[in-house]
């Protein structure tokens, strides 16, 4: 599994366990955690859970409470954000229409305490088509400036963001073929 897959299963799972947690509320840790996990079909152990969830707990989204064997956690304000960002950012989709020759790169450097926002985005940019080119810049065959717009928004990221629109990638016969395009 490479490094993208990873940092895209972690937020799938931070999603999955800030949902559940979001849905029923105050939840028992040592019933939940593990078994909603194996519902949506990842395979972890029950400390490998008890870690997201404290990672979870240390970046904000849920506050733990309660003695150990009956801890309860619930949805922070921060956790509740990121939940409906999360949602939002999965009804995005790009319309595809002929192809006009021309690349669409993003490139960002964002910093580390945006960690969480970065691995969103990476994860989002993924889930709409785009293909990486490099660990920061991502590239998509077709106009997608509004989407980008929206997506600068969202972050607030600003000027850590650049798209750009190129006329030419060298050695593009893998991105064509990935996307379906007219070999050269």
């Amino acid at each position: 599994m490479g490094v993208i897959e990873k940092r895209v299963r972690k937020t799938r799972i931070k999603k999955i366990l800030l949902e559940t947690v979001g849905a029923v509320g105050g939840l028992a840790l040592a019933m939940a955690a593990p078994n909603m996990l194996k519902l949506f079909r990842y395979k972890t152990s029950n400390s490998s859970a008890y870690q997201s969830i404290r990672r979870l707990a240390e970046s904000g989204f849920i506050v733990i409470s309660g003695e150990q064997g009956m801890r309860t956690c619930a949805l922070t304000k921060k956790g509740d954000l990121y939940i409906k960002r999360i949602r939002e950012l999965e009804k995005f989709s790009i319309p595809r229409r002929r192809w006009d020759g021309k690349w669409r790169i993003l490139s960002f450097d964002i910093s580390e305490k945006n960690r969480n926002n970065r691995n969103l985005l990476r994860g989002t940019l993924s889930k709409v088509g785009f293909v990486r080119l490099h660990h920061s810049a991502w590239v998509y065959p077709h106009n997608c400036e509004d989407f980008i717009q929206l997506l600068k928004l969202d972050f607030k990221f600003g000027r850590n963001v650049l798209y750009i629109v190129a006329e030419e990638i060298e050695n593009d016969y893998w991105l064509r073929k990935h996307f379906g395009l007219p070999l050269r």
